[in-house]
């Protein structure tokens, strides 16, 4: 049998196996899925019909307002029939360190959600976000956003994220325990210490602050830094550009020290979770809890709560330095999106935090747009707001620092509460790790 016969018989062996194949694949009535990774986009066969191209859009988000964003997507779903957002959840802390597992295994979804500081600067500073620099300029951004949320947006030189909520903290407390002890909204830290003392005299826990992960501590002890250092020399600090062993640090876990040790936080407060204190509040057994804006939508409202009992003040430090801990969110994009990936993400993200669609699912406030109104029934985001443009912020002590450095402090707050440091220890623990961190980095 010569060649060329060969090859023909061959070739028509070989389409009969295929022609076989794919009848029995026709007659099994299963459905397949034929997923493009790369554009993201699925084909499903029924019965040997193609449908139209379908896009998956894959998110991570919080756990905090879990319901409220399953409904988002299930409205965005409905109206566009060919998208499909594959949604992930996790706590903060889960979502913090499922983002870096996903970035060193290439495995990072379409958009996440992510914090300003140095949480988010490490997608752009090694590639894995997308910078929307020019998406920004091309679509107007800057007569969109407030400068202060495109400002923090922006890392390691590249607008690194979508803006979705600006956010200072301060001190929600329970206005009928206040009112019932004859106390004043403490316009000094003098009075804000007084009462303190007047709370836990009568058997209330004054702040119901949880040192499980470390940054709910950290809220109060950073407004102590800012009191005892200064605004100046706190930014230095932030930005690792002065002595942490110096006297204003000492101070600030010295103060923070004293407040434990007085019982001003709940018993067992080092391994509590703040979603667990919190519910001291509910329960009439705290007076107060440092929390930003989404304290009002993602826990009073979310969680039945009466918000007439609830106001807000900010923290009285002194009249030198007295600025609020603040901080972004925003959502980031995969820096491997195509363009026609992108628009599809930027739609889907548009559409969930437009104001429309925040105020109907209560939704995080406030969001960081220039003609932002917010909705009527919030009462405690407007106070918030205006504490926030009255005092200035600083960027939040987690966002800021490294988060080399950021673990080390979390530490030092553990081993102050845990009586293993004293406050100078601390503040020289805190130096050794800045200097370890710069030796490293060089």
């Amino acid at each position: 049998m010569n060649n060329k016969l060969r090859k023909i018989l061959a070739c028509v062996v070989m389409m009969t196996l295929i022609v076989t194949i794919m009848a029995g694949c026709g007659n099994t009535g299963t459905q397949t899925q034929n997923d493009t990774s790369d554009t993201g986009t699925t084909n499903e066969q029924e019965d040997g019909t193609q449908s139209d191209a379908k896009t998956t859009i894959s998110f991570m988000t919080l756990t905090s307002n879990q319901d409220a964003i399953s409904s988002v997507i299930k409205e965005y779903e409905q109206q566009n029939p060919n998208v499909k957002i594959k949604v992930s959840f996790n706590s903060t802390d889960d979502q913090k360190k499922n983002l870096k597992i996903a970035a060193s295994s290439k495995t990072l979804p379409d958009i996440w959600r992510n914090w300003g500081g140095s949480l988010g600067s490490y997608y752009p500073e090694n590639g894995l976000s997308y910078d929307l620099t020019e998406y920004a300029k091309a679509h107007n951004w800057g007569d969109k956003f407030m400068p202060a949320a495109l400002e923090l947006a922006t890392l390691d030189g590249q607008l690194a994220g979508y803006p979705f909520v600006i956010n200072a903290l301060g001190m929600f407390y329970r206005k009928d325990i206040f009112e019932k002890y004859n106390m004043a909204i403490p316009q000094t830290f003098d009075d804000f210490e007084k009462a303190l003392a007047t709370l836990k005299s009568n058997g209330i826990t004054p702040i119901s602050t949880a040192g499980k992960y470390g940054w709910h501590v950290m809220r109060i002890w950073e407004e102590l830094l800012e009191m005892y250092c200064g605004s100046e020399t706190h930014d230095k600090l932030l930005t690792l550009d002065a002595d942490w062993s110096q006297e204003g640090v000492v101070k600030s876990f010295a103060k923070l020290k004293e407040w434990i040790d007085k019982g001003y936080f709940p018993e067992g407060y080092l391994t509590a979770d703040p979603n667990d204190t919190k519910l001291l509040l509910y329960q009439d057994k705290a007076a107060m809890d440092i929390e930003g804006p989404w304290f009002e939508t993602n826990s009073l409202i979310a969680d039945g709560q009466d918000v007439s009992k609830y106001g807000f003040f900010k923290m009285p430090l002194t009249a030198e330095a007295n600025r609020m801990s603040a901080f972004i969110e925003m959502i980031q994009f995969n820096a491997d999106l195509s363009d026609e990936k992108l628009d599809q993400c930027m739609n889907f993200v548009e559409f969930m935090y437009s104001p429309e669609t925040v105020e109907k699912y209560q939704l995080q406030q406030p969001l960081p747009y220039k003609d932002n109104k917010l909705p009527d029934n919030l009462v405690l985001v407007p106070q918030v707001v205006d504490s926030m443009n009255e005092y200035g912020t600083f960027t939040i002590t987690d966002q800021a620092l490294p988060q080399e450095v950021v673990n080390k402090l979390f530490e030092a707050l553990d081993s102050i509460g845990l009586a293993k440091m004293t406050s100078e220890q601390a503040a020289q623990f805190m130096q050794q790790a800045v200097e370890e961190y710069k030796n490293s980095n060089n």
